[in-house]
């Protein structure tokens, strides 16, 4: 069965921020590389080993990236998350 999917994501809304949780396989990743790359200025996907183990020394270099960012607006997607809860707190600096 398919189930259509409808997320708001005007990137041109200031301060906005949209968490996706779900059951693994239920197509979260793929909604976000189908339906929103275009938008998508920032993607660190945390079951690259590389990418995590450098997350988990310095959760900082994810808001100094999103600071060095030329674009002022877009989606920053970070997969898997859950493997670096430390980063929740500079997504929260992000945000604010």
């Amino acid at each position: 069965m398919y189930i259509k999917r409808k997320v708001n994501t005007a990137s041109k809304l200031v301060r906005k921020s949209q968490f996706f949780f779900g059951p693994r396989s239920t197509g979260k990743t793929s909604y976000i590389s189908s339906e929103l790359s275009d938008d998508v200025i920032l993607r660190w996907d945390l079951l690259n080993t590389r990418i995590r183990r450098q997350a988990e020394r310095e959760p900082g270099i994810l808001y100094e990236e999103v600071m060095a960012l030329e674009k002022s607006e877009g989606i920053v997607v970070i997969d898997e998350i859950q493997k670096v809860p430390d980063l929740l707190d500079e997504v929260h600096r992000l945000i604010e």
